[in-house]
């Protein structure tokens, strides 16, 4: 149903970064739009508000239709992704840690699953340069 609320959506980017949106992708869409949530201070309210922003536009349009997400945001030493969707089907996000190292893919890249762990459904995963890694519910 992305077509029938992109319009509404795209109010949700701020009119100052509206000119840099050079696609007509969601994901483009919902990048800018973090802005206007809070990106630069609180990534993951950002990413909290801007999902249920979503959320209420597909409500108000009576879409049924899933919403599903996947997204990774970085400052630099920090990772905030979410592994999101308003069905039983999110796309998947595995994330391996060892030696300090940290890896978040959407596939695991070496088939051996054992060492890579699924980010559960509706859940937030917060890894920093201090070797910090978090998970906690994700609820826009």
């Amino acid at each position: 149903g992305y077509d029938r609320i992109r319009r509404r959506l795209d109010a949700l980017i701020p009119d100052e970064l509206y000119p840099r949106r050079g696609g007509t992708t969601d994901s483009e869409l919902i990048f800018l739009a973090l802005f206007g949530f809070g990106l630069e201070t609180d990534p993951a309210g950002a990413l909290r508000r801007t999902a249920a922003a979503i959320g209420e536009a597909m409500a108000d349009a009576a879409i049924d239709e899933p919403f599903r997400m996947t997204a990774a945001l970085s400052d630099g030493c920090s990772v905030w992704t979410v592994r999101y969707a308003t069905d039983e089907t999110p796309p998947s996000l595995f994330y391996c840690a060892d030696d300090g190292q940290r890896l978040i893919v959407s596939e695991p890249l070496d088939g051996e699953f054992s060492q890579w762990h699924q980010v559960p459904p509706g859940h937030l995963l917060v890894t920093d340069c201090a070797g910090r890694l978090d998970l906690e519910p994700f609820r826009p």
